[in-house]
């Protein structure tokens, strides 16, 4: 251990009220930072409580002399113009903490913001003939009638945010202002959205609430509007498009589940609340439905990440025109780099997986370590590699790292690297992401880049990473004079070759002034030919020390978890665990899932006693309960064999129908297969993909042949082509669509068809050419009929 160098609201804020107590989210919410405090409860600051949703129509909450803008919040179904906005303590609204009246007014930029909160009927409970477009022109109406804002500053921008339904709304009444002659002005004066978890096509929550209360009394036709691809949603979007063009577009996204009912389940997936318009920006907020518009502190990243969107539109509202024609060519220019590079964002999804691992609090301890500050501070380029065991939390310290930088304003990009998808774990496409990154941070690059791109045709089209890393850098990038620039990388492990890597990382630091930050296995050791490049190299090792308080952190989030019945009997475990885990997140989290499943005292004491601290051990622990259930081995075997060979990370629909193709049987919940099955070693991520715990996982199975669930590389993968090649070889012909001129087209309505169709000759290549059971299977769809749809499909 230690540092040395070398050279809806749920929209349906009152549903999941009745079905999730509050006391219980105020408790989930605000865990104290040891565990003496972990039951303890917060109260308002001042005392003061109120529990109403707030005033119809518009409310103006800020309203400057001289105002630069005009701000409007638009709730959603089932809130409030002030309930939305404000986050409750012990179940009751905490005026304090209503952030677009109490915080945003006086945040830099937003002192001459004026700042209104508008408030309709959207109460689903009783029967209503009201549509969207019915709050639409009622919104419309209160701008109109505002002496706020139409007798003072007449022509001063119009701004919206916009929760769930609420930016439905604000949609359909901008399409109504550009349409009549009386809202011209209003049409004329908006200049941006911000759209915050809106179901833009809808949601299948929409489609459930639809048919929950047509048991109910009277109809609701705004709560119709809600279902997935309805019929206002779609013609609303095919106007929206046409006539947006000239609006800056936010929109954010939900990352975890609301609790409904007895399920948790995302109100708002991505695909549902992002346009996919080339003037849009999409970021994501670490929340549920609800609570991505609701905060307990200015300091909550999801307040700031809102805050930051909204002053960057009101500071680009006071831009010279000649500038906003530059932003212009700047859009085409990045459409031109997106299309050469064959990537348009950075990968945002993944670090979006680990920064909603993170507990607040935890990973800080780095930014106390001497060493990492002379990095950061360096006046010379530096990598600051950090090395540790498998399952102690480098990937979220990583997570940590890239939050930290975007906070503190400094340049920075970032690549994550996966073996669980092929894609992410080569060099090339981690260049091809650097190569954009830096690109879209500094114009002159991406010019550079284009022009290399147009001359030489499609780098982000080529395998060999030695190519890019000649034409988009050698050639390009560092030729140039770049900004100073942090670039963080984690798993440099699983990077399929990373020896080679490290030699482009040495030769960057000795063209470019960069701070480079990895996470690895291993401790750094200087390639001996690359030994001479004079960059300081601060070598890091995790151990218990640094990440004992991350898992105390860990542990009280989870304390009500435990079996226990007393609080203190709760201590008590938790102080055990904590002793026992080495600096082990893996470890901690896989103890806790098999004392859930504990019902007597000596249970939880055998758990405790038996469960080995040694990775290796545990999964063997874990294989050998598997082997002893008494139902669900074969379909076990089955989530395995597909996790763990799979080109690329499958969805939990994706999957559902392989393994009813491989068990030839059919799967009820696949969710609830892989919790009961091997819940322990395969999880579902935010994004409905399905992934082994840890990489280590893999390596367990792959490579310790003692367990009945141990899988042979060859075997199983010649079991998945053996599964593609027979779903292929079942298309559906008669229930195929056909296209206009009558001839038939593949049906697409299986999730499972992409996989197999695109896939199996990733499997092909691990199989044996004399696997004469293969050999068979391939010949005969080879020369059946469904072959011609397969390549249909491909073609397509």
């Amino acid at each position: 251990m230690g540092c040395q160098c070398v050279g809806s609201e749920a929209n349906l804020d009152n549903f999941i009220f009745t079905v999730q107590t509050p006391q219980k989210w105020s408790r989930d919410r605000r865990k104290q930072s040891t565990f003496g405090r972990a039951f303890s409860r917060s109260i308002p600051s001042n005392g003061v409580a109120v529990d109403k949703k707030g005033p119809l129509g518009l409310s103006t909450l800020h309203d400057p002399n001289d105002a630069i803008a005009d701000l409007i919040f638009v709730h959603g179904l089932g809130g409030g113009s002030e309930s939305t906005w404000t986050e409750s303590h012990n179940g009751t609204l905490d005026p304090t903490l209503y952030w677009p009246k109490r915080w945003l007014p006086y945040e830099d930029g937003f002192s001459d913001v004026r700042i209104h909160s508008f408030g309709y009927d959207s109460n689903w409970k009783k029967e209503s003939t009201l549509n969207i477009h019915d709050f639409a022109k009622s919104l419309l109406v209160a701008i109109m009638d505002s002496p706020a804002i139409i007798k003072k500053n007449q022509n001063i921008p119009l701004l919206f945010a916009a929760h769930s339904m609420g930016g439905l709304v604000i949609k359909k009444a901008y399409i109504l202002s550009r349409s009549s002659h009386e809202y011209t002005s209003i049409a004329t004066r908006t200049k941006a959205m911000l759209f915050l978890a809106t179901p833009h096509r809808g949601s299948d929550l929409g489609t459930t609430f639809t048919k929950i209360l047509s048991l109910s009394s009277g109809s609701r036709p705004f709560v119709t509007d809600l279902q997935r691809n309805s019929q206002i949603t779609q013609s609303m979007n095919d106007e929206f498009s046409s006539l947006c063009e000239d609006l800056q577009l936010y929109s954010f996204y939900e990352t975890m589940p609301t609790t409904v009912g007895p399920r948790k389940i995302m109100v708002v997936e991505r695909d549902m609340a992002t346009l996919g318009y080339t003037n849009e920006r999409t970021a994501y907020l670490n929340a549920d439905h609800r609570h991505v518009v609701k905060f307990l502190t200015p300091e909550d990243v999801n307040y700031k990440t809102i805050r930051n969107a909204l002053a960057a539109v009101i500071h680009g509202l006071g831009q010279d025109p000649l500038l906003a024609a530059d932003k212009k060519v700047m859009t085409g220019l990045q459409d031109q780099l997106n299309l050469y590079l064959n990537t348009s964002e950075a990968p945002g999804d993944m670090l979006m997986t680990v920064e909603s691992m993170r507990l607040p609090g935890s990973c800080e301890w780095i930014l106390s370590k001497a060493s990492f500050l002379d990095w950061r501070d360096s006046a010379n380029p530096a990598i600051y590699w950090v090395s540790a065991n498998p399952g102690t939390g480098k990937s979220v310290l990583c997570g940590f790292v890239i939050g930290y930088l975007r906070d503190s304003a400094l340049a920075y990009c970032y690549y994550l690297f996966s073996l669980a998808d092929k894609n992410t774990s080569r060099i090339t496409a981690c260049l091809l992401s650097l190569a954009w990154q830096i690109s879209v941070a500094q114009p002159d690059i991406m010019e550079t880049v284009i022009e290399i791109c147009s001359t030489d045709g499609g780098v982000g089209k080529l395998t060999d990473h030695r190519t890019v890393w000649r034409k988009l850098f050698i050639e390009g990038i560092l030729r140039l004079k770049l900004q100073r620039f942090y670039l963080v990388l984690d798993a440099l492990d699983e990077c399929e070759e990373s020896t080679e890597l490290v030699a482009y990382l040495l030769k960057m630091t000795d063209a470019c002034d960069v701070r480079i930050f990895v996470t690895h296995r291993r401790r750094y050791e200087a390639p001996k030919n690359l030994s001479a490049l004079n960059v300081k190299v601060y070598a890091e090792t995790i151990g218990p020390d640094e990440t004992e308080l991350d898992i105390a952190l860990y542990l009280q989030e989870n304390i009500h978890t435990l079996p226990q019945l007393t609080d203190e009997a709760r201590l008590d475990m938790a102080q055990n665990i904590l002793e026992k885990s080495a600096g082990c997140f893996l470890w901690v989290d896989l103890v806790f899932q098999q004392l859930r499943d504990c019902f007597t005292v000596s249970d939880t004491q055998r758990v405790l006693e038996e469960t080995p601290s040694d990775m290796d051990n545990l999964y063997s622990t874990i294989l050998r309960g598997m082997s002893n259930a008494p139902h669900g081995k074969e379909v076990a075997k089955s989530i395995l064999n597909w996790v763990v060979c799979s080109a690329r990370p499958m969805t939990v629909d994706e999957l559902h129908k392989a393994l009813e193709v491989d068990l030839n049987d059919t799967i009820h919940n696949v969710r609830r297969a892989i919790e009961t099955t091997c819940g322990q070693l395969v999880h579902v991520d935010f994004q409905s993909q399905v992934h082994v715990m840890h990489q280590t996982v893999k390596e367990q199975l792959l490579h310790h042949h003692e367990s009945e669930f141990s899988i042979m590389r060859k075997n199983g993968h010649k079991r998945l082509a053996l599964v593609c090649l027979k779903y292929l070889s079942d298309l559906d012909v008669g229930g195929a669509k056909r296209r206009p001129n009558g001839n038939r087209s593949i049906s697409v309505r299986s999730p499972f068809l992409a996989y197999a169709s695109t896939h199996l000759s990733n499997h092909i290549t691990f199989i044996d050419s004399t696997d004469d059971e293969f050999i068979t299977a391939l010949a005969s769809f080879l020369s059946s009929p469904k072959v011609l749809l397969w390549i249909e499909y491909l073609a397509s």
